[in-house]
Protein backbone atom coordinates (compact mmCIF):
# COMPACT_ATOMS: atom_id res chain seq x y z
CA UNK A 1 0.00 0.00 0.00
CA UNK A 2 1.23 3.23 -0.72
CA UNK A 3 2.04 6.13 1.70
CA UNK A 4 -1.04 8.45 3.39
CA UNK A 5 -0.13 11.10 0.92
CA UNK A 6 -0.75 8.54 -1.99
CA UNK A 7 -3.84 6.97 -0.49
CA UNK A 8 -5.59 10.42 0.19
CA UNK A 9 -5.05 11.63 -3.17
CA UNK A 10 -6.35 8.22 -4.61
CA UNK A 11 -9.74 9.08 -2.58
CA UNK A 12 -10.20 12.23 -3.83
CA UNK A 13 -9.34 10.94 -7.25
CA UNK A 14 -11.79 8.70 -6.84
CA UNK A 15 -14.25 10.87 -4.88
CA UNK A 16 -14.68 13.07 -8.05
CA UNK A 17 -15.16 10.02 -10.47
CA UNK A 18 -18.15 9.10 -8.12
CA UNK A 19 -19.51 12.58 -7.21
CA UNK A 20 -19.80 13.46 -10.96
CA UNK A 21 -23.26 15.02 -12.00
CA UNK A 22 -23.29 12.84 -15.85
CA UNK A 23 -21.75 9.73 -16.83
CA UNK A 24 -19.63 11.77 -19.15
CA UNK A 25 -17.86 13.63 -16.57
CA UNK A 26 -17.44 10.72 -14.81
CA UNK A 27 -15.67 9.22 -17.75
CA UNK A 28 -13.87 12.45 -18.14
CA UNK A 29 -12.07 12.28 -14.44
CA UNK A 30 -11.70 8.44 -14.95
CA UNK A 31 -9.58 8.88 -18.16
CA UNK A 32 -7.64 11.89 -16.45
CA UNK A 33 -7.14 9.30 -12.74
CA UNK A 34 -5.73 6.60 -15.19
CA UNK A 35 -3.16 9.18 -16.76
CA UNK A 36 -2.19 10.42 -13.58
CA UNK A 37 -0.31 7.61 -13.04
CA UNK A 38 -1.82 7.32 -9.00
CA UNK A 39 -3.29 3.48 -10.65
CA UNK A 40 0.25 2.25 -9.57
CA UNK A 41 -0.06 2.32 -5.61
CA UNK A 42 -0.54 -1.07 -4.50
Amino acid sequence: MGSYKQRKELALDLKAIYQSPSEDMAKKCLDDFLQSGTVSIR
